[in-house]
């Protein structure tokens, strides 16, 4: 799919801190607060219609609008809305949607400030749990630092290698445990997985095909 638009623009090209530095000279007669009356929204409300014109789909829209660290740098929600774009119609993308939309659910709630993941993958029992804690711990790392860098659709890549794990983990284990040390520990590896992609992607459970939607 060609690109929605081109992204050959300044990489660490701050929206919002224009708009603040533009404002300055009138702070002390208005004392205006832009992210408060809404220009930043409204702002990326117009980018995200431009997205719109120029092919992106609602369900790329909806995945980009959740992901507020990228509202203020143009090129990295650029980037991602064509990232997104060009994996919407894979069948492997759409499973690890789906099965992020049950890792949300279950997470609902969920603090995730205090995910250490270590301590997590010492309280685990199962094959399954402590492979996709493995698999979290090798991979996570590698997601930020493309983000960061922009390279989404390497970034991609590293996030679909989580279909076989979690699809194992919901197969084998039963997070509400009995044991309620296991549980803990069971919800903090999903929440810790879950943290991993909003932050990274924002909800691409808003991808996943309408039968997983509904599941």
């Amino acid at each position: 799919m060609a690109k929605i638009l081109n992204d050959n623009m300044a990489p660490t090209f701050d929206l919002f801190a224009a708009i603040q530095e533009a404002g300055r000279p009138f702070v002390a007669l208005h004392k205006p607060d832009w992210e408060r009356e809404g220009l930043g929204s409204f702002l990326f409300d117009r980018r995200l219609h431009l997205y719109s014109v120029r092919g992106a789909q609602p369900d790329v829209l909806r995945v980009v609008a959740s992901k507020p660290s990228d509202w203020g740098y143009p090129r990295s929600s650029l980037k991602l809305v064509n990232a997104l774009s060009h994996e919407r119609a894979s069948a492997e993308f759409q499973a690890v949607a789906g099965l992020f939309k049950r890792v949300k659910n279950i997470t609902k709630g969920m603090d995730g400030s205090n995910g250490d993941l270590p301590a997590i993958r010492r309280a685990l029992k199962e094959p399954a749990e402590i492979e996709l804690a493995d698999e979290l711990q090798k991979r996570r790392d590698v997601i930020r630092e493309a983000v960061d860098k922009g390279q989404y659709a390497a970034a991609i890549k590293e996030l679909s290698a989580f279909h076989s794990p979690v699809d194992r983990f919901f197969t084998d284990v039963l997070v509400m445990a009995d044991d309620e040390g296991l549980k803990r520990a069971r919800l903090g590896l999903l929440t810790v997985l879950r943290d991993t992609v909003m932050d990274s992607f924002g909800d691409i459970s808003e991808m996943a095909a309408e039968t997983e939607k509904q599941a």
